[in-house]
């Protein structure tokens, strides 16, 4: 005869023997661990080497200073002109930005003296280059009018692999034919930012 007592010690078996049977389930797991990295590239920095000199420049006449710091037009006045140049140094195969902050006129006092960094068909006035020369290796040509140069690797493969190169930077300033006597100066920024 089952007794209300045996029902209890049945029930209270059947409880206990899921429940072990639970706990024993609950404790199967399993883990796995991913690491992570990842590789800071060296800060981008810009140095100016030279600036851009026209050195004498005589009212009416145009003078250009190439990115090779040759005079195409004017009169050159021996050693004094040059092309402005930079060194941009980075991590290698990374993209980085060029932008450009140009004046549209040197100043001396009130005095506006017009300044033009547009190549023409013949006058290369902005250069990228991978060796020190204007002239070196993997120069490439481009417009520093436009608003920015990215520096990819689809399309300038040598400047995204190399860890640091040049940019030349060449000018025309055409002065009035009543242009004011004086030394004219302005600023030429290049900022070079990771893309």
């Amino acid at each position: 005869m089952i007794t209300m007592k045996n029902l209890k010690i049945g029930f209270i078996s059947i409880v206990t023997i899921i429940s072990l049977n639970s706990v024993s389930f609950a404790q199967q797991s399993d883990n796995a661990t991913a690491s992570a990295s990842a590789d800071v590239l060296t800060a981008v920095d810009v140095n100016k080497n030279t600036d851009l000199v026209f050195g004498n420049v005589s009212p009416g006449n145009t003078k250009t200073i190439s990115v090779g710091s040759s005079v195409i037009n004017g009169i050159a006045g021996g050693d004094t002109e040059s092309a402005a140049q930079f060194t941009v140094s980075k991590g290698a195969n990374s993209e980085v930005i060029l932008s450009f902050d140009l004046p549209s006129n040197l100043t001396s006092g009130s005095n506006n003296l017009s300044i033009d960094f547009n190549d023409d068909s013949d006058t290369k006035l902005s250069r990228l280059t991978t060796t020190e020369g204007s002239d070196g290796e993997n120069q490439e040509d481009f417009s520093p009018g436009s608003d920015f140069v990215t520096l990819t690797s689809a399309d300038y493969m040598s400047y995204f692999s190399a860890a640091k190169f040049y940019v030349w930077l060449g000018g025309t300033v055409n002065p009035s034919n009543d242009q004011p006597q004086g030394e004219y100066t302005g600023e030429i920024t290049l900022t070079a930012t990771y893309n």
